[in-house]
């Protein structure tokens, strides 16, 4: 079993609640820690190149892909309607 942790004051410390039980014989080994990147890190060459994609695919990528309703703008406090209401709306005027 692996665990992590850091050492603290000479003393390691495990992080998370997985923990070896007591008695247990085990071997630390020094590891070197990367630096984690966010998901715009990674994905920044990728970001931008697709083309042919609606404007507002960051804001309703649910819709897109999924089907699910598309909501207006939200100004403080609240929710103006969705997009399929007034579609309807507009449609049957």
């Amino acid at each position: 079993m692996t665990y992590v942790g850091h050492v603290q004051r000479g003393v390691v410390v495990f992080d998370g609640p997985q923990r070896p039980p007591d008695g247990v014989a085990v071997r630390i080994e020094e590891v070197a820690i990367t630096e984690q990147q966010n998901w715009g890190e990674v994905f920044k060459d990728l970001i931008g190149t697709v083309e042919g994609l609606p404007q507002d695919m960051a804001d309703n990528h649910d819709h897109y892909i999924h089907g699910t309703r598309i909501e207006l703008p939200r100004w403080p406090g609240k929710v103006v309607g969705n997009l399929t209401r007034m579609k309807i709306c507009e449609d049957a005027g």
